[in-house]
């Protein structure tokens, strides 16, 4: 107060706002966004994604889930209340994969066939394109190794298998003053080769010429 005027006192309630966490937990796709924010405001505010801006409810400590499915990849998150922003990153991971494929014994190289099955980490069958590194077969055994590049959900993957080209026998003819036979195979064992309705018995082993 003063000489003319009594004293007097109010008071008023002062409330800090304020953000004291926010963070974004890193999770493998196909999963929500899930925000952690620790706060004592119950308002809107906004959370900014890769320059995506979503409307969130803020309800003093929150666990928000956003709505959106994005891509596996690295982001920024923004979270802005009034004057007050608070920042974060976090990542979604791929999906892992996996070849499934079985060793094989052939006698026929016409005959080969590779089956193989892609799957993600939960075992279901995806319809990818799959390739095959070693596309030459040669007698005996072969390793082929299968590969899946990835994509930007799927992580790559790729597995070898064992291909036994048995019993394989090639040969051509030629003739020089004698009938020269260039035999290529794995077998060592006794063949007949018939030559103008004649039949000629040959003991090879292996790679031979008769």
């Amino acid at each position: 107060g003063d000489e003319i005027y009594n004293p007097t006192n109010t008071t008023i309630n002062v409330k800090l706002e304020y953000i004291n966490q926010f963070n974004i937990t890193n999770y493998k796709y196909p999963t929500k966004i899930t925000a952690n924010i620790t706060s004592n405001i119950a308002d809107n505010a906004t959370i900014t994604i890769n320059n995506i801006t979503y409307p969130v409810k803020l309800n003093n400590n929150s666990t928000i889930t956003i709505e959106e499915q994005l891509l596996p990849g690295k982001y920024n998150a923004t979270l802005k209340y009034k004057d007050i922003t608070k920042q974060t990153t976090f990542e979604i991971y791929k999906i892992n994969t996996q070849i499934t494929a079985q060793n094989q014994t052939i006698t026929n190289i016409n005959k080969l066939k590779i089956n193989a099955t892609l799957q993600d980490e939960n075992k279901n069958t995806l319809n990818k394109t799959l390739k095959i590194q070693n596309n030459t077969i040669k007698p005996a055994n072969n390793t082929i190794t299968i590969t899946f590049e990835g994509d930007e959900i799927y992580n790559p993957t790729n597995t070898t298998i064992n291909i036994e080209l048995k019993n394989y026998i090639d040969f051509a003819a030629s003739y020089d003053n004698q009938i020269i036979l260039n035999i290529t195979s794995n077998i060592n064992d006794t063949i007949n080769i018939t030559i103008n309705n004649k039949s000629y018995l040959f003991k090879i082993e292996n790679n031979e010429t008769l």
